[in-house]
């Protein structure tokens, strides 16, 4: 990924992803690039602290609000839990990781945040403190299953948006030397982005309390309710009107839902019981992909999603098929290191 910040170039990649060549080449073209990227730019004015003092409820982002929106609809649904498991294998201290829990809570403002409705619309309130307790339990004894179908009732617990907290931390505790560590939190408060923050910022803060000397992590200079007043003062007046001029008629016609043949009649009520499905690529058939994608000037992710449509046509026989992406929605840099919901999906 590269962005531009003040006529400087900043590149986000994976592990061997920026080669010696690529690098000489966007050095060679930098001016280019800068020059590319900063006329595309819609980023707006910088994104500064709001003084809490004079006004302790502050608006939703819209993606904020449309969960809670859903949420009202059906109070505590657990369809917006995300649950996120990683193994830890030998002693885990959880007086560290409860004190560790504590710290990132507060370092994270949204982690502490509850939502509630007034007069004219939904607020959000930022908690001086939010205590959450570590959950332990130990299930040495059981067996892979028991501890899968554990995993899966936790995973559906009901949060209150009102009164939070709107996350739970379960330690269980599967062998004398191997603990499995949960969380489930709602979406309204983080993305999946977020959960990399989350346990990064998370294992900071138990080398800090466990062994008291470690660093402590970095200072945030804006939370995320800063963002969610910034995007809210952005998108008004001549520039809310041009996003709408465009995505309106883009999607004035599109039809509301795909016509798939299915072997079961649709629902009234949608059951949310997706499933993953997980296909792994022949090596010379993945290669003869990343050439064709090179040659076409387009990324896998471009290419696999035109395959994909042209699939979606072939069953449909639809010309006019609309998918949905999810993009990050960290176009700037003070938001990489920030838990929250900027999850944003497009057509």
């Amino acid at each position: 990924r590269i962005s531009v910040q003040e006529s400087k170039i900043r590149l986000k990649a994976g592990p061997g992803a920026l080669t010696d060549e690529l690098r000489q080449q966007i050095i060679q073209h930098k001016q280019e690039i800068v020059a590319l990227l900063g006329t595309q730019s819609d980023h707006g004015p910088p994104i500064v602290p709001v003084d809490r003092s004079k006004n302790p409820d502050l608006p939703l982002s819209y993606a904020q609000q449309r969960l809670w929106f859903l949420d009202e609809l059906e109070p505590g649904t657990p369809v917006y839990n995300m649950p996120f498991a990683v193994k830890v294998h030998g002693k885990l201290d959880t007086e560290a990781l409860q004190a560790a829990l504590d710290s990132l809570c507060q370092q994270h403002e949204s982690l502490r945040t509850v939502f509630s409705a007034t007069d004219n619309e939904p607020v959000q309130r930022v908690l001086e403190t939010l205590h959450v307790q570590l959950q332990k339990q130990d299930l040495v004894d059981a067996n892979e299953e028991i501890v899968v179908q554990r995993v899966r009732e936790l995973a559906k617990t009901r949060f209150d948006l009102a009164n939070g907290p709107l996350l739970a931390l379960h330690a269980l505790k599967t062998s004398d030397a191997d603990y499995m560590l949960l969380l489930v939190i709602h979406h309204i408060i983080c993305d999946l982005w977020s959960m990399d923050v989350f346990f990064k910022d998370l294992g900071r803060w138990y080398e800090h309390h466990s062994a008291d000397v470690a660093p402590e992590p970095e200072t945030l200079t804006i939370q995320y309710a800063d963002y969610a007043v910034w995007q809210r003062t952005l998108l008004t007046g001549e520039r809310l009107k041009r996003h709408l001029d465009y995505w309106l008629p883009q999607l004035e016609d599109a039809p509301p839902v795909l016509e798939l043949a299915t072997d079961h009649p649709r629902p009234p009520e949608p059951g949310y019981n997706g499933r993953w499905l997980a296909v792994s690529l022949p090596h010379p058939l993945a290669k003869d992909l990343r050439t064709l994608a090179q040659q076409s000037g387009c990324t896998m992710f471009m290419l696999t999603l035109a395959a994909f449509t042209a699939l979606l046509h072939k069953y449909t026989g639809d010309d006019d098929i609309v998918i949905g992406t999810p993009i990050s929605g960290r176009q700037h840099t003070e938001l990489e290191n920030l838990i929250g919901f900027f999850l944003n999906t497009l057509a």
